[in-house]
């Protein structure tokens, strides 16, 4: 048995030949996620800004902290944590979740997290208008430093992608991985500073 070395690059060139598949993955899992709901995308926003209401009410009632556009810097965080955790769980299990298509056409499998990490990149880049929208209203004015968040979400998807790859591959062997990495990223949300 030969091993055969293929380089970053390489693998990368054979992504890029199959971006219709990745675009046909996004597109359908967009469109299943919120299929038959009422208010469709508007789910994915109802988590974190429930996130935000139970912070801003344990911040500024039981510590007494009365701190400006508290709501906003809370939604700034809680969206950014909401894109990176499930970027992680949905990549742990989507080889297993597309086992047929898997099995039954050859394709580089890096495209199935790369799939699930860009849906979630267009969940939180909408959720990011949504707050871009709550900060005009409150009437914030954005610094120079604004400039740098697009740099600081690439990093992050490229984070969560790399993540995603290591635990795909982990959770076709051991099932328990998703499970594991679902109460560590529980655990982890109120280990990092907010």
């Amino acid at each position: 048995m030969e091993c055969i070395r293929v380089t970053w690059v390489a693998a990368l060139g054979d992504v890029w030949r199959h971006r219709e598949l990745v675009y046909v993955l996004v597109r359908r899992e967009l469109r299943i996620r919120y299929k038959r709901t009422m208010i469709g995308f508007l789910w994915s926003l109802a988590p974190p800004l429930g996130q935000v209401l139970i912070l801003v009410i344990v911040v500024e009632h039981f510590f007494k902290r009365d701190l400006p556009n508290l709501s906003a810097y809370f939604m700034c965080v809680v969206f950014a944590w909401q894109f990176f955790s499930a970027s992680i769980l949905d990549g742990c299990s989507c080889v297993l979740l597309h086992a047929p298509l898997v099995k039954a056409f050859p394709f580089p499998r890096e495209i199935l997290p790369i799939a699930s990490v860009l849906t979630n990149l267009i969940h939180f880049l909408m959720s990011m208008m949504v707050l871009l929208a709550y900060l005009l209203i409150l009437h914030v004015h954005l610094t120079p430093k604004a400039l740098l968040v697009p740099i600081a979400i690439c990093g992050q998807a490229l984070l969560a992608t790399g993540l995603a790859f290591m635990l795909s591959c982990w959770t076709v062997y051991y099932h328990d991985v998703k499970f594991v990495t679902d109460t560590l990223l529980k655990w982890l949300y109120f280990a990092v500073p907010i």
